[in-house]
């Protein structure tokens, strides 16, 4: 079984400072893994965005990350 997220959120600080999350590729879950495995999300910043890209379905804590075009880097998700 999976689980699929699409859609955007726009969270806005006590400061005053807004951030926007957009589903760039649909992201999923299956129930068997612990995080998100697969899909694309942007997130806009003031200042900044970013590009997390959950991989290719592979059921593990490892994602990318791009800020502002510069080369991806891999992270660990907790």
């Amino acid at each position: 079984m999976m689980c699929e997220i699409t859609g955007t959120r726009t969270v806005t600080n006590p400061a005053g400072r807004t951030r926007t999350s957009v589903t760039q590729t649909p992201l999923q879950k299956k129930t068997a893994c612990a995080n998100i495995d697969k899909g694309i999300l942007r997130v806009d910043g003031p200042s900044h965005y970013a590009l997390i890209d959950f991989g290719d379905g592979t059921c593990d804590n490892l994602a990318t990350i791009s800020i502002d075009g510069r080369p991806a880097r891999t992270i660990v998700l907790r």
